[in-house]
């Protein structure tokens, strides 16, 4: 049967009574039954949007069959999100993991998959794309370790020890070209170009063993390592051509110290 056709104006016909009866009525859930809406502030702004300024809604089927209604979507959905974990338990895995490190993105896919019950391909294809560069991450971390060159840190480890020893809470050595900073709750020095202005990171010496970064070249590891192996030479070689202090970096004016590359005070600090 075809729908009667309204003209344009005309009013719209009333719901019959008995249905409006048969209907099951809950408290709008906007207005709590008050009937109106509120601002920010608790002024009175007119009638509830969502009631209509009934301050009631009604709905065909009990609070009952609605909720028994839910329920068995959500548990259709949950049916569907272990059917996906199923068929993807290296990419669940994968997800999980990456939460528990913090991962925003991980987490975000989490969401949708709780959502949707599932995952667009795309998504799958997203996650696998981060779990292989996770294992190149792995595979390139192995293999700094097994070629990272052992270095002997026994004169500026004693130097550093000194320096904490003095109280001084964050240790530095200018050697050569380069600035040692070492962090004794890490138990790691970490290397940069002694120029400030330049940003330049080559690394860090760790269990020891001496990890460059992409921006070391062989000429500066070679630099690097001679540095580290006779600190007070290469602290001479920085004073004397910079007529800085290798260690706090102030000038110097002295020519005693400036002969010595450090000033008296830190080469106390430092033990030598």
């Amino acid at each position: 049967m075809d729908r009667e056709k309204l003209e344009p104006g005309a009013p719209l016909r009333e719901i019959p009574a008995a249905a409006i009866e048969a209907l099951h009525y809950d408290t709008c859930k906007a207005c709590n039954g008050s009937k109106v809406f509120r601002s920010y502030t608790g002024r009175v702004v007119g009638s509830c949007f969502k009631c209509k300024g009934e301050g009631k809604i009604g709905y065909k089927q009990s609070p009952e069959k609605r909720a028994a209604a839910r329920n068995a979507k959500a548990n259709k959905k949950q049916v569907q999100i272990e059917a996906w974990k199923a068929a993807h338990e290296e990419e669940f895995a994968w997800l999980t993991a990456a939460i528990a490190r913090g991962f925003q993105i991980a987490s975000n896919l989490m969401i949708d998959l709780s959502k949707f019950g599932d995952l667009t391909e795309g998504k799958v294809a997203l996650i696998r794309r981060f779990m292989a560069e996770d294992i190149a991450r792995a595979e390139a971390k192995v293999k700094s370790i097994e070629t990272a060159k052992v270095i002997d840190l026994g004169k500026i480890m004693t130097a550093f020890d000194n320096a904490a020893a003095n109280q001084v809470k964050a240790p530095m050595l200018r050697l050569d070209r380069y600035r040692f900073a070492y962090k004794p709750d890490k138990g790691v020095i970490y290397i940069r170009l002694a120029d400030k202005e330049v940003e330049a990171y080559f690394g860090r010496i760790e269990g020891g063993k001496f990890f460059k970064s992409r921006e070391c070249t062989p000429e500066h590891e070679e630099a690097i390592l001679t540095a580290a192996a006779d600190p007070h030479a290469a602290a001479i070689a920085y004073g004397r051509r910079e007529g800085a202090c290798s260690v706090c970096g102030r000038g110097l004016t002295n020519h005693a110290s400036i002969d010595d590359g450090i000033g008296p005070i830190c080469a106390g600090r430092m033990g030598w």
